[in-house]
């Protein structure tokens, strides 16, 4: 992979798809892992309401080593 399987480096793509969803993929030299990712917001802070920003992330890696 480009000569970086001989340090510990992860290259990694996010796209944010719009103002609520972030997906991204990801590599690792350790392992030889790969990953997808989606981040989301459930539940956005309000000035006069809700206090807090409430997001959810998942991730699916498969280790290839």
């Amino acid at each position: 992979m480009f000569g970086l399987d001989n340090a510990v480096t992860q290259i990694k793509f996010i796209y944010g798809v719009n103002q609520w969803l972030n997906v991204g993929i990801a590599r690792s030299s350790f392992l030889k892992k790969y990953g997808v990712h989606a981040k989301y917001r459930l539940m956005q802070q309000e000035e006069n309401g809700f206090p807090v920003t409430i997001v959810g992330y998942n991730l699916l890696t498969a280790n290839t080593s």
